[in-house]
């Protein structure tokens, strides 16, 4: 029967969304910029503004995904949905620094991570484990995500990629 409380934790928790889908669209606009950069995105994409020095398309291409997807998804799917991928991001780097590790092509400047190779190895099952336990509708629509992930990639990126594809 305290329902200012209960207000007061619901506008904390709208800033709280607000906030995340802010931190979303910059960082996902550099990420789309640094993909387009490498010829895996189209190169609109990688122009940056000359007045503020930032990627415009790419920062207007992600607020037209994420503003669609705060239409169309509830906010249970959403937080899953944010969940899984920064999951499987993590999942990903973790894994990706023990190959990282033994490359000889790539420039170390005496950066170490800690508690190599046990540590990357813990940190990955870890996010694994916690991708187990997720709703299991998040699957089919990341498993959606990740489809047109791989179109675009392999339809555009992949014939345009400025990397090697050794």
């Amino acid at each position: 029967h305290q329902n200012w409380v209960a207000e007061l934790l619901s506008f904390g928790a709208m800033l709280g969304m607000a906030t995340m889908m802010l931190t979303m669209i910059y960082s996902s606009s550099r990420l789309i910029y640094a993909m387009a950069r490498d010829g895996l995105l189209p190169s609109a994409f990688s122009k940056l503004d000359k007045k503020h020095n930032s990627p415009q398309n790419a920062l207007v291409a992600v607020t037209i995904i994420i503003a669609a997807g705060a239409a169309f998804f509830s906010v249970d799917q959403l937080a899953n949905l944010v969940n899984f991928g920064t999951l499987f991001a993590f999942t990903l780097v973790s894994f990706g620094i023990l190959k990282l590790r033994k490359r000889t092509d790539i420039v170390n400047d005496g950066f170490k991570v800690p508690g190599y190779p046990y540590l990357p190895i813990i940190s990955g099952l870890i996010c694994i484990f916690m991708i187990c336990h997720l709703s299991s509708e998040v699957y089919l629509m990341a498993a959606i995500w990740l489809i047109i992930g791989a179109v675009i990639y392999f339809i555009y990126g992949y014939h345009h990629s400025q990397l090697d594809h050794d």
